[in-house]
């Protein structure tokens, strides 16, 4: 990514010779640049409502007694900031799914837009973890996309770029970063 800027703006570059097949437009559209300018943030249009999963349910155990999600990462936590990427994004909901025990990491959310999950299945790790979030999904979501809530470095437009690579047509049910 160049630097100019606070605001990324993701756009869509096409190769120069046209596309004569479906398969070469699906190609061309995969072809994404990142430009850092002052402009407003482009956002894709997606076909379906997609919600988010947010895992904050770690215990920490490798910190010593601290909690990792609550150390900085510029202004605000680590949990926070990834979770305001996550509100950010064009997903129709964000789940936050939590340990019953860590009091912080709620208020580390509070004010923003998310529905919090504190569940005790985080203590039979990321599956448990999963599990929760998947059953406080809404009805009208289409799709869940897993979001680590220890990646500070994260963007929106990554977020959307991952649900827009996503066909609810064509019997894939599971995308992945590439």
């Amino acid at each position: 990514k160049a630097s100019h800027g606070d605001a990324p703006l993701f756009g869509l570059v096409r190769r120069a010779a046209s596309c004569k097949a479906k398969s070469d437009t699906r190609q061309s559209q995969r072809n994404i640049v990142c430009v850092e300018t002052k402009v407003k943030r482009w956002k894709m249009p997606l076909r379906f409502k997609f919600s988010i999963i947010l895992l904050a349910g770690g215990s920490s155990t490798r910190m010593r007694g601290r909690d990792k999600l609550l150390e900085k990462a510029g202004k605000h936590s680590i949990l926070r900031t990834v979770a305001e990427v996550c509100c950010d994004s064009q997903a129709s909901e964000v789940i936050a799914v939590l340990p019953l025990d860590r009091e912080g990491r709620i208020e580390a959310l509070a004010g923003l837009p998310i529905k919090i999950n504190r569940t005790p299945k985080t203590t039979e790790g990321m599956a448990g973890s999963i599990r929760a979030g998947l059953a406080g999904l809404s009805e009208t979501s289409e799709a869940a996309i897993i979001v680590l809530a220890d990646m500070p470095d994260v963007h929106p437009d990554d977020i959307d770029r991952l649900a827009a690579g996503y066909d609810p047509l064509s019997g894939i049910t599971i995308c992945r970063a590439a």
